[in-house]
């Protein structure tokens, strides 16, 4: 209430107990906005949640399936 606000500020500075009252009056300051990132906040939005996979419809494939040239061991 404004009558506790100024009996506070009137005790400033006196001692209670052997301690010195500290008293600051509250402003209220403007916070400054922040401007956004830019492709990086699109990218946060879009792979929110989401577990990665190339191709959703498709099962993928184990490692054992691999179709490529393997090298022979003995030809060296």
């Amino acid at each position: 209430s404004p009558d506790s606000v100024m009996l506070a500020l009137k005790l400033d500075g006196s001692k209670l107990l052997e301690r010195k009252i500290r008293v600051k009056r509250s402003v209220k300051k403007e916070k400054e906005k922040k401007t956004p990132p830019g492709p990086k906040q699109e990218f946060r939005n879009k792979t929110k949640g989401k577990n990665f996979r190339t191709n959703p419809g498709k099962k993928q494939t184990q490692a054992s399936s691999f179709k490529g040239e393997t090298a022979d061991p003995a030809a060296k």
